[in-house]
């Protein structure tokens, strides 16, 4: 599983990357991640049909739900911090983020 989920992970990023840069050049509003989601996860899928030319079986399909979601996270995380890098003008929102109450 660990194959498909860098593949997740992968296409996950990149899909990040275009949306990014289709919504700064053409002013378009944000919120698409779940596009990003459902890229990273049909790649992912399409590779596992291709390579054992079958759906996974109930067990595969949840490590791979899992490995894909723990996967999603660490993406965000790495690229909250480049944007931070990249950006610095974000911090105070992301500071003002914190300090909500959870």
């Amino acid at each position: 599983m660990k194959k498909y989920i860098l593949i997740f992970s992968v296409a996950y990023a990149i899909a990040m990357i275009i949306i990014a840069t289709l919504e700064t050049f053409f002013k378009a509003p944000t919120g698409s991640s779940i596009i990003c989601l459902i890229s990273g996860g049909s790649c992912a899928a399409s590779f596992f049909v291709k390579d054992h030319q079958r759906i996974p079986d109930p067990s595969e399909k949840k490590s791979l739900v899992w490995g894909c979601f723990f996967a999603s996270i660490i993406v965000s995380i790495i690229a909250t911090v480049i944007s931070l890098i990249i950006f610095p003008e974000t911090a105070p929102f992301l500071s003002a983020i914190a300090d909500l109450p959870i």
